[in-house]
């Protein structure tokens, strides 16, 4: 069976979209950070700069803030 290719910018959205989904508890800050990615890639951003900012944008919130995204938003991208 062959694999569908799909877009580096529909990976990252797909991405964004899962692991929103998916943390939880839900927490503002990080909500925000998710959203302002999605708007950077519908801007026609480069989609790994877009998910490099988010990502370490959410990894200071979970180190500094001591907060947590859960077990399966860790799962998030590992497949």
């Amino acid at each position: 069976m062959k694999k569908k290719k799909i877009s580096i910018e529909k990976q990252t959205e797909l991405l964004l979209n899962d692991f929103q989904e998916k943390y939880e508890p839900k927490n503002k800050i990080i909500d925000e950070i998710i959203l302002k990615g999605q708007n950077e890639l519908s801007k026609g951003q480069i989609p790994q700069v877009v998910l490099k900012h988010v990502v370490l944008a959410i990894y200071r919130v979970v180190f500094i803030e001591k907060v947590t995204v859960g077990e399966r938003a860790y799962m998030v991208g590992c497949l």
